[in-house]
Protein backbone atom coordinates (compact mmCIF):
# COMPACT_ATOMS: atom_id res chain seq x y z
CA UNK A 1 0.00 0.00 0.00
CA UNK A 2 1.08 3.30 -0.69
CA UNK A 3 0.96 6.04 1.71
CA UNK A 4 1.13 9.29 2.36
CA UNK A 5 4.19 10.18 4.26
CA UNK A 6 6.48 11.02 1.40
CA UNK A 7 7.74 14.36 0.38
CA UNK A 8 8.49 13.65 -3.12
CA UNK A 9 7.85 16.28 -6.06
CA UNK A 10 4.55 15.38 -7.71
CA UNK A 11 4.07 13.35 -10.38
CA UNK A 12 2.06 12.95 -13.39
CA UNK A 13 0.74 9.98 -11.32
CA UNK A 14 -0.05 11.90 -8.01
CA UNK A 15 -2.04 14.32 -9.85
CA UNK A 16 -4.09 11.68 -12.25
CA UNK A 17 -5.13 9.74 -8.88
CA UNK A 18 -5.88 13.15 -7.27
CA UNK A 19 -8.52 13.82 -9.96
CA UNK A 20 -9.69 10.51 -9.69
CA UNK A 21 -10.53 10.82 -6.02
CA UNK A 22 -11.92 14.11 -7.25
CA UNK A 23 -14.45 12.87 -9.34
CA UNK A 24 -15.67 10.14 -6.56
CA UNK A 25 -15.74 13.06 -3.72
CA UNK A 26 -18.72 14.01 -5.95
CA UNK A 27 -19.89 10.86 -6.92
CA UNK A 28 -20.67 9.02 -3.63
CA UNK A 29 -22.08 11.63 -2.00
CA UNK A 30 -24.22 12.58 -5.07
CA UNK A 31 -25.13 8.47 -4.93
CA UNK A 32 -25.88 8.95 -1.20
CA UNK A 33 -28.52 11.84 -1.99
CA UNK A 34 -29.82 10.53 -4.76
CA UNK A 35 -30.07 6.77 -4.45
CA UNK A 36 -31.30 6.69 -0.52
CA UNK A 37 -33.85 9.54 -0.22
CA UNK A 38 -34.30 11.22 3.07
CA UNK A 39 -35.50 8.87 5.90
CA UNK A 40 -36.64 9.66 9.30
CA UNK A 41 -36.22 13.24 8.58
CA UNK A 42 -32.44 13.22 7.97
CA UNK A 43 -30.47 13.45 4.84
CA UNK A 44 -28.64 10.15 4.73
CA UNK A 45 -25.13 12.25 3.67
CA UNK A 46 -25.62 13.50 7.24
CA UNK A 47 -25.94 9.82 8.42
CA UNK A 48 -23.15 8.32 6.45
CA UNK A 49 -21.19 11.00 6.20
CA UNK A 50 -20.01 10.17 2.81
CA UNK A 51 -17.64 13.86 2.06
CA UNK A 52 -15.06 12.30 4.62
CA UNK A 53 -14.39 8.74 2.47
CA UNK A 54 -11.95 10.49 -0.21
CA UNK A 55 -10.08 13.00 1.79
CA UNK A 56 -9.34 10.32 4.07
CA UNK A 57 -8.33 7.67 0.78
CA UNK A 58 -6.01 11.02 -0.27
CA UNK A 59 -4.45 10.66 3.14
CA UNK A 60 -3.60 6.70 2.21
CA UNK A 61 -2.36 6.98 -1.28
CA UNK A 62 -1.59 10.54 -1.79
CA UNK A 63 0.78 13.29 -0.30
CA UNK A 64 -0.73 15.67 2.15
CA UNK A 65 -1.02 18.80 -0.26
CA UNK A 66 -3.69 16.56 -2.50
CA UNK A 67 -5.37 15.22 0.01
CA UNK A 68 -5.81 18.68 1.74
CA UNK A 69 -7.19 20.16 -1.77
CA UNK A 70 -9.24 17.71 -2.49
CA UNK A 71 -10.64 18.27 1.46
CA UNK A 72 -10.96 21.94 0.67
CA UNK A 73 -12.58 21.79 -3.06
CA UNK A 74 -14.88 19.21 -2.79
CA UNK A 75 -17.55 20.52 -0.73
CA UNK A 76 -17.82 23.56 -3.45
CA UNK A 77 -17.09 21.04 -6.37
CA UNK A 78 -20.31 19.12 -4.85
CA UNK A 79 -22.28 22.24 -4.20
CA UNK A 80 -21.72 23.53 -8.31
CA UNK A 81 -22.84 20.06 -9.52
CA UNK A 82 -25.78 18.39 -6.74
CA UNK A 83 -26.32 21.53 -5.11
CA UNK A 84 -25.23 19.51 -1.53
CA UNK A 85 -23.90 20.84 0.94
CA UNK A 86 -26.49 23.94 1.10
CA UNK A 87 -24.58 27.30 -0.09
CA UNK A 88 -24.41 28.31 3.33
CA UNK A 89 -22.89 25.15 4.65
CA UNK A 90 -19.49 24.88 2.25
CA UNK A 91 -17.06 27.09 4.45
CA UNK A 92 -17.80 25.61 7.06
CA UNK A 93 -18.11 21.85 5.28
CA UNK A 94 -14.87 23.04 3.80
CA UNK A 95 -13.45 23.66 7.16
CA UNK A 96 -14.15 20.56 8.60
CA UNK A 97 -12.59 18.13 5.87
CA UNK A 98 -9.38 20.51 6.10
CA UNK A 99 -9.49 19.80 9.69
CA UNK A 100 -10.35 15.91 9.18
CA UNK A 101 -7.21 15.72 6.65
CA UNK A 102 -4.58 16.93 8.68
CA UNK A 103 -5.72 15.64 12.02
CA UNK A 104 -5.97 11.95 9.51
CA UNK A 105 -2.88 12.22 8.69
CA UNK A 106 -1.55 12.67 12.21
CA UNK A 107 -3.05 9.67 13.31
CA UNK A 108 -2.01 7.52 9.83
CA UNK A 109 1.34 8.89 10.51
CA UNK A 110 1.40 8.13 14.09
CA UNK A 111 -0.19 4.66 13.42
CA UNK A 112 -2.89 5.37 15.20
CA UNK A 113 -5.80 5.05 12.97
CA UNK A 114 -8.23 3.74 14.69
CA UNK A 115 -8.59 7.23 16.13
CA UNK A 116 -10.03 8.35 12.65
CA UNK A 117 -13.59 8.82 13.93
CA UNK A 118 -12.38 11.42 17.51
CA UNK A 119 -10.51 13.42 14.29
CA UNK A 120 -13.78 13.73 12.66
CA UNK A 121 -15.87 14.17 16.19
CA UNK A 122 -13.17 17.40 16.82
CA UNK A 123 -13.10 18.77 13.57
CA UNK A 124 -17.19 18.84 13.53
CA UNK A 125 -16.42 20.29 17.21
CA UNK A 126 -14.05 23.29 16.57
CA UNK A 127 -16.12 24.34 13.45
CA UNK A 128 -19.33 24.37 15.37
CA UNK A 129 -17.40 26.66 17.82
CA UNK A 130 -16.25 28.74 15.10
CA UNK A 131 -19.55 29.15 13.44
CA UNK A 132 -22.47 28.28 15.17
CA UNK A 133 -21.68 28.55 18.42
CA UNK A 134 -22.13 32.07 18.60
CA UNK A 135 -25.28 31.83 17.32
CA UNK A 136 -28.26 31.63 20.09
CA UNK A 137 -30.42 28.62 19.85
CA UNK A 138 -27.68 26.53 18.51
CA UNK A 139 -26.07 24.82 21.14
CA UNK A 140 -27.62 21.66 20.87
CA UNK A 141 -27.04 21.12 17.25
CA UNK A 142 -23.76 19.49 17.48
CA UNK A 143 -24.99 16.98 19.69
CA UNK A 144 -27.63 16.48 17.44
CA UNK A 145 -25.49 16.07 14.41
CA UNK A 146 -23.09 13.53 16.23
CA UNK A 147 -25.91 11.69 17.01
CA UNK A 148 -27.50 11.46 13.59
CA UNK A 149 -23.72 10.71 12.02
CA UNK A 150 -23.09 7.80 14.42
CA UNK A 151 -23.24 5.36 11.17
CA UNK A 152 -21.01 7.74 9.29
CA UNK A 153 -18.95 7.41 11.95
CA UNK A 154 -18.70 3.62 12.48
CA UNK A 155 -17.66 3.63 8.57
CA UNK A 156 -14.75 5.85 9.46
CA UNK A 157 -13.82 3.74 12.61
CA UNK A 158 -14.02 0.39 10.16
CA UNK A 159 -11.90 1.80 7.62
CA UNK A 160 -9.46 2.91 10.63
CA UNK A 161 -9.30 -0.44 12.02
CA UNK A 162 -8.67 -1.87 8.77
CA UNK A 163 -5.63 0.79 8.21
CA UNK A 164 -4.22 0.14 11.90
CA UNK A 165 -4.39 -4.03 11.44
CA UNK A 166 -2.61 -3.29 7.71
CA UNK A 167 -0.31 -1.20 9.40
CA UNK A 168 0.39 -3.31 12.10
CA UNK A 169 1.24 -6.28 9.56
CA UNK A 170 3.40 -4.27 7.42
CA UNK A 171 5.69 -2.92 10.68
Amino acid sequence: MRYCLSNKAPVYSDILWAAGMLSLSVFIPFAVHGILSSWGGVVWGARLLPLYYMPLAAVIFLRLPFALALGLCSPMLNHVITHYPARDKILPVSGELLLFTAGVYAVVHYRRSYLIPLVCIAAKTVIFLLFQFPVPGKSGILFYSLAQALPGLGILWGWGVWLHAHQARAA
